[in-house]
């Protein structure tokens, strides 16, 4: 059970995180640019550490709804 909550958890933020990049893409493609105007190390820091607060929100969600539905059944 807990490796398919990891796995879903990386699933959505895949999902999730692509379609935030493509949406800030399509509509202003200089806010993703700004964010590398102090360096090709601190965007990708930035774009690293969104990814990890992103992924561990989405399992804590998940490993809470499944806990709350196991709970619920019995």
């Amino acid at each position: 059970m807990f490796k398919k909550t990891l796995k879903d958890a990386a699933m959505t933020t895949a999902v999730i995180y692509v379609l935030n990049i493509l949406i800030k893409l399509i509509s202003n493609p200089s806010s993703l640019i700004e964010m590398f105007e102090a360096g090709v190390w601190a965007g990708v820091g930035v774009i690293g550490s969104s990814l990890i607060f992103l992924y561990v929100l989405i399992f804590f969600v998940f490993t809470i709804g499944k806990a709350f539905m196991k709970s619920k059944k019995q």
